[in-house]
């Protein structure tokens, strides 16, 4: 997604929200038990292999998807829908794995699983999105363009750019391959 490309992250973003959603399942079971949430006291195992299944699913899902790809312009919709479809898909994934060995656990950890780690997800991107938009706004993080051409067209990419610093784009600057009067501009 657009924050594939940060240079403090860039390949480790994609474990880290793997991790959100497999943390996920761990922290609602370690939640249900301390309440006394479940009819009967479920093992340890199942979490642990439903947790790493889901994890794992998550990877292999959005590297599949192409959910990570370098875009500074990403709009947060699309970006937050593509990862809550991972975290759909590889929670229903870890589900059919867990029960496929036989070490289900209660149904509705399930539901309140993907509800947290698409929960997590969402809320560990909004405050990297902060982070980053700060960060890109202070000049660090930053890409360099040159615009060919001297037209409208030209001039709405550069007010577009000029106008958003949060992209992290800086204009370094614009040529023209036939000016007007034999002038170069730069």
């Amino acid at each position: 997604m657009l924050y594939h490309n940060v240079r403090v992250m860039a390949h480790s973003l994609r474990f880290i929200d793997a991790a959100a959603v497999g943390l996920a399942v761990p922290l609602t079971f370690r939640a249900g038990v301390s309440v006394g949430a479940w009819s009967s006291q479920p093992t340890v195992e199942p979490v642990i292999l439903f947790s790493t299944a889901t994890a794992v699913a998550f990877l292999a899902l959005a590297e599949r998807l192409n959910v990570y790809h370098a875009w500074r312009t990403e709009s947060l919709a699309s970006e937050l829908l593509a990862l809550a479809e991972v975290a759909f898909y590889s929670t229903g994934l870890g589900c059919l794995f867990s029960a496929a060995i036989h070490m289900a656990m209660p149904p509705r950890l399930y539901l309140i699983a993907l509800a947290v780690g698409t929960g997590l997800l969402v809320a560990l991107r909004l405050a990297m999105r902060l982070v980053i938009r700060r960060l890109r706004r202070r000049g660090k993080d930053y890409r360099s363009c040159l615009i060919v051409g001297d037209n409208p067209r030209a001039a709405r990419l550069m007010d577009t750019i000029m106008t958003k610093p949060h992209f992290g784009i800086v204009i370094a600057g614009i040529v023209d391959l036939e000016p007007a009067n034999g002038a170069c501009l730069a």
